[in-house]
């Protein structure tokens, strides 16, 4: 794999400073690594992949102005060599399939316990993707909602018009419009308040 497999750069990328700072602290320990680096915003994260691409970036999804979601796209098409593994909270199947869509190569969650961590960094730098029987498991059953239904509804909710959302999309008017049926179909909700109370709740936004 490599000469040590201690050896290897890292950036943990999460707004909570004390639980960022305490997986920085565990996981130096484990590897006896000093190129570890904690960013504690998502804009902070992309600055310092930027500046220094790691070998591994850990990313927590639900931070505030730029999110891992947008981290992760911006990482994962200017720098495609890092491996990107989610250490997040949420656990729900949107989330795990969505990270998986875009390529990310790992996914755990906050609440597993450290050894699976390391398991979990092990297993990206052998060139394997590490989800976990029960996430993968959550994220190949039925979901609500496609991968572009998820990003159609955020816009949604940011106040974005269907011509804007088309703009960003790529796509056509009409097949914004066909996504926001859909939406509203296979979710019962037949109004806009409704779709942004959804969007909280499921974490898909964060609250105004």
């Amino acid at each position: 794999m490599r000469p040590s497999e201690n050896e290897f750069s890292l950036i943990i990328a999460d707004d909570h400073a004390l639980f960022g700072m305490g997986i920085f602290q565990l996981l130096s320990k484990q590897f006896s690594n000093e190129k570890f680096s904690i960013a504690y915003n998502g804009s902070q994260a992309i600055e310092m992949v930027d500046d220094n691409p790691p070998e591994l970036l850990l990313l927590d999804l639900m931070m505030p102005k730029v999110d891992g979601f947008q981290v992760m796209e911006h990482v994962l098409s200017k720098h495609p060599s890092v491996k990107i593994i989610v250490l997040s909270a949420h656990k729900k199947a949107d989330y795990v399939k969505r990270c998986m869509d875009a390529g990310c190569h790992g996914y755990v969650t906050k609440e597993s316990a450290f050894e699976e961590l390391v398991l979990a960094i092990q297993v990206v730098r052998s060139g394997e993707s590490y989800f976990g029987y029960k996430l993968a498991s959550i994220a190949l059953s039925e979901r609500p909602l496609s991968a572009r239904e998820l990003e159609t509804l955020q816009f949604l909710c940011l106040g974005k018009s269907n011509k804007m959302i088309a703009q960003q999309l790529e796509v056509s008017i009409r097949t914004v419009e066909a996504h926001r049926a859909n939406i509203m179909s296979k979710l019962k909700i037949d109004n806009l308040p409704g779709l942004v109370i959804y969007a909280m709740q499921e974490g898909l936004i964060n609250p105004p």
